[in-house]
C-alpha cells in the first residue's frame, strides 16, 4: 500500500480539523467539584451530576479531564465504589455514541480505560450485553419505541412518518438501534445501568455541547420532565431524592442544567475565545461591570452638579404628611401637590429621615447610587436568565440620561424600575407571590407600571393557569390597599390624585411629541387616536405573540381564563417575560427613561437585528433623551427607535412562536 503524501498527512492534522484530544484544565476539578456540591445541595443523587460531567466531557473530547472527574468522584471512596464510577462513566460514555458518533467515543473510552488504576480497570466488566440474536431482537425493538414513545408523545407517529420521509431506515436505525439498543438498558444487564431520567440528561449534555441543535436539546428537555409525569423516574432512586427530580425537571432546574454544561464547555476550551457571544462569560463580565459602574457613580456625584427638579418637593410634601396631613388635595410642594400613590409617600418618609429632612443632599445621591447598582444588578441576572449573549451587556451601563435620572436627578421613578425588575426577577424563578408583591409595591410608587401589566397578566395566564393569576392579582390589590391605608379616611381625595388617569401631560416637557405642534399635542382627536393605537397594538401583540408559548389560538387563550381551565407547562418566563411598552399612548417625560433604558437592548437583541445595528438604534436613543429640551428631531428619533424596537421584536419573533403554535414537532425532530 502506497504512503500518504506529506501535504496530505498535513491536511489530516491541519489545526482547524482538532484531531488531538483537549488536554485538561488547569481548574477543571474544581468545576466538577462545585457541580457535584451544588447537586447535592438539591438533594440529586451521583448519576445526576456524574451524567452531566462526564457526558460534557466526553463531548469536548477531554480523556485527561476524564481522569480528573473520576478522580474527583471517587476521592475518598472504597475501591468497590470506584469500580462502580467508573462503570457507570464508561456506560454514559457509551451512550454518547448516539450524539457524539462513534469514533470520538472510540478514542474516549480506550484513554479512559488506559488511564484507570490497575485494579480498577481490571475489575470491570468484560461480557457485553447488547450481542443482539433471534431472542432478544423483538425485545429490543419493544424497549426502543416505548422510550421513543415516552419522550415524544402524543407526537410520537407523526414524527416517525416525518423520519421516514427523509429517509426510510432513519426512524428503524433510531428507535431499534439507538433507542432499543443503546438508550435503554437489556434486561439482567451486568455492572452499571443508566435509567430515564440520567439517558435524558445525557442527550441534553451532549447536544447542549455540541451547539446549533436548540431544537434537539428541547426535545430531550421535554423527554426529561415527562419521565417525571409518567412517573418513570422512580425506577431509577439512585437519581435523587422526590424533591430534588422535580426541582430537576422544573424550569429551574433545567436552567442549572443549561448552565453547568456551558460552564464545562467553556472550562475544556469550547468557548473559542468569544466573549461578545458566549454566555458561560457573564460569570465575570456581570460582577465587572458592576464595580466599573460603581466607580462611575461616585465620580458623578462627586463631580457632576446635583440638579433640583423634584426632590425639595418631594420633601415638603413629606414634612406635611409626617405633621400628620392625610389628605392628598392638601399636601402640595414648591413643584405642585401629591400625585403618586402610597408606596411613594412611605419610600420618602424613609429619605426624610435618612437625609436630616431633605437637606443632606449627597447623602441621598449615594442612597440613588445603591438603590442604581441593586437594580442593575437584577437588571444582569434577568438577562443572564434569559440566556442574553455579553455583547449586550455593556450597553446597560452606558447611559447617561439613566445615571441622571438616579443619581442627580433622585426621581421616584427608581423605586418603580426597582420594583419591576425585582418582580420580574421572581416571575422567572416561579416565586410568583413575592413577585407580586414588588410588582404592586412598584406600581405603588408610580402608575407607569400599568404598562407592561397586560403582556405579564397574559403570560402569567398561560404558566400558572386562572385561578392562581386571580390570586396574584389578589396580592396586587391588597398591597395597594395596605399602602393606601393611612389615607383611608380621605380615600376619594387619596385615589383622585395619586391613581388620576386623566393626568394631562405639559408641551415643555414632552420628549417624544415635540415634531406634534402644540395646539395638536393638546388636541382631544390626538390623545383618542394614540390610545386607539395603543390598544390596538396590545391586541396585535396578545392575538400574535404573547399566546403563542402555550400554543393556543385567540378563542382558546380565553377558554383557560375560566377558573376551572388547567394551565400548560411552558418554560416561557425566563425568556419571554419581558417589559413590553408600546409607549404610544403618553408623553413621554425624561425620567420615563428609567423604564425604557434596561429593556431596549434586551428587545433589540431579541429582534434579531446584527449587533452593529442593535448598538446602533441604542445610541440613537441615547442620543436623543440626551436632548434638552428635545427639538422635532429629537422627538422623531425617539419616536422612530420605539417603532423599530416594536416592529423589530414582533417580526424576530415570528418564527419562534409561529413554530410553536404549529406544533412542537418541528422542536421534536431528532436528527442526532
Amino acid at each position: 500500500m502506497s504512503k500518504l503524501s506529506p501535504a496530505l498527512k498535513s491536511l489530516i492534522s491541519a489545526a482547524h480539523s482538532r484531531p488531538g484530544p483537549v488536554p485538561a484544565p488547569p481548574r477543571i476539578q474544581a468545576v466538577y467539584q462545585r457541580i457535584q456540591e451544588e447537586a447535592t445541595e438539591r438533594k440529586l443523587g451521583r448519576p445526576s451530576w456524574l451524567s452531566i460531567s462526564t457526558a460534557a466531557t466526553m463531548t469536548m473530547n477531554s480523556p485527561e479531564s476524564m481522569i480528573a472527574l473520576y478522580k474527583s468522584a471517587s476521592a475518598s471512596r472504597p475501591p468497590s465504589e470506584g469500580v462502580a464510577i467508573a462503570e457507570f462513566m464508561r456506560e454514559i460514555g457509551l451512550k454518547c455514541i448516539g450524539f457524539n458518533g462513534i469514533p470520538r467515543t472510540i478514542n474516549m473510552l480506550n484513554a479512559f480505560r488506559a488511564e484507570l488504576p490497575p485494579s480498577i480497570a481490571s475489575s470491570l466488566n468484560t461480557k457485553p450485553s447488547r450481542s443482539p440474536d433471534a431472542s432478544n431482537i423483538d425485545s429490543t425493538n419493544t424497549r426502543g419505541r416505548a422510550l421513543w414513545d415516552a419522550i415524544y408523545r402524543p407526537l410520537e407517529t407523526k414524527l416517525i412518518d416525518k423520519l421516514g420521509d427523509a429517509h426510510p431506515d432513519l426512524p428503524v436505525f433510531i428507535i431499534n438501534q439507538e433507542y432499543g439498543g443503546l438508550f435503554t438498558d437489556p434486561p439482567g444487564k451486568p455492572g452499571a445501568k443508566v435509567g430515564r431520567v440520567t439517558t435524558s440528561l445525557v442527550a441534553i449534555t451532549c447536544l447542549r455541547a455540541q451547539q446549533g441543535v436548540g431544537p434537539q436539546v428541547l426535545s430531550h428537555v421535554f423527554g426529561l420532565r415527562k419521565g417525571w409525569e409518567d412517573g418513570t423516574w422512580k425506577e431509577e432512586p439512585e437519581a435523587g431524592e422526590e424533591e430534588g427530580v422535580k426541582w430537576l425537571v422544573s424550569d429551574e432546574g433545567c436552567t442549572w442544567v443549561l448552565e453547568k454544561v456551558d460552564e464545562l464547555v467553556e472550562a475544556l476550551g469550547g468557548g473559542n475565545g468569544n466573549i461578545a457571544t458566549n454566555t458561560a462569560h457573564t460569570t465575570w463580565l456581570i460582577p465587572l461591570l458592576l464595580v466599573l459602574d460603581a466607580a462611575l457613580c461616585g465620580v458623578i456625584i462627586e463631580k457632576v452638579p446635583y440638579t433640583e427638579i423634584d426632590w425639595t418637593t418631594y420633601m415638603q410634601q413629606i414634612s406635611l404628611y409626617l405633621k400628620g396631613e392625610r389628605d392628598y388635595a392638601k399636601i402640595t410642594g414648591s413643584t405642585g401637590p401629591l400625585v403618586y400613590p402610597g408606596a411613594h409617600v412611605w419610600i420618602y418618609s424613609q429619605l426624610y429621615k435618612l437625609t436630616d429632612e431633605g437637606r443632606d443632599v449627597q447623602r441621598a445621591q449615594y442612597i440613588f447610587a445603591l438603590l442604581y447598582l441593586g437594580v442593575l444588578a437584577l437588571v444582569f441576572q434577568c438577562y443572564k436568565r434569559a440566556q442574553v449573549p455579553p455583547y449586550v451587556f455593556p450597553l446597560l451601563v452606558l447611559s447617561k440620561r439613566l445615571h441622571s435620572i438616579f443619581v442627580l436627578r433622585c426621581f421616584n421613578d427608581c423605586f418603580a424600575v426597582l420594583g419591576f425588575f425585582a418582580a420580574l426577577f421572581c416571575y422567572q424563578r416561579d416565586q410568583w407571590h413575592l413577585g407580586s408583591f414588588f410588582f404592586a409595591t412598584g406600581l405603588n410608587v408610580k402608575m407607569s407600571l400599568l404598562l407592561p401589566l397586560p403582556a405579564m397578566g397574559i403570560l402569567m395566564i398561560q404558566k400558572v393557569g386562572s385561578r392562581e393569576a386571580m390570586t396574584q392579582a389578589m396580592i396586587i390589590f391588597q398591597v395597594s390597599v395596605l399602602f393606601g391605608y393611612p389615607f383611608r379616611k380621605q380615600s376619594f381625595s387619596y385615589f383622585g390624585r395619586a391613581f388620576e388617569l386623566s393626568r394631562a401631560f405639559l408641551y415643555k416637557w414632552t420628549v417624544n411629541w415635540r415634531f406634534v405642534p402644540e395646539e395638536t399635542f393638546l388636541s382631544r382627536p390626538f390623545a383618542l387616536g394614540l390610545l386607539s393605537l395603543h390598544v390596538g397594538l396590545l391586541g396585535w401583540f396578545a392575538a400574535t405573540r404573547w399566546i403563542k408559548p402555550s400554543k393556543r389560538t385567540p378563542g382558546q387563550f380565553l377558554k383557560i381564563i375560566m377558573p376551572q381551565a388547567e394551565p400548560r407547562d411552558q418554560d416561557i418566563m425566563a425568556k419571554r417575560v419581558t417589559p413590553n411598552f408600546v409607549m404610544t399612548v403618553i408623553s413621554l417625560h425624561y425620567q420615563f427613561y428609567a423604564y425604557i433604558a434596561w429593556s431596549t437592548p434586551f428587545l433589540l437583541w431579541k429582534a434579531g437585528f446584527h449587533p452593529i445595528v442593535q448598538y446602533a438604534l441604542w445610541a440613537a436613543q441615547e442620543w436623543a433623551w440626551n436632548v434638552y429640551p428635545s427639538t422635532p428631531a429629537s422627538s422623531a428619533t425617539v419616536v422612530g427607535v420605539l417603532a423599530i424596537t416594536v416592529g423589530g421584536i414582533w417580526w424576530g419573533t415570528r418564527n419562534e412562536y409561529e413554530g410553536e403554535l404549529k406544533g412542537v414537532i418541528d422542536d421534536h425532530e431528532h436528527n442526532e
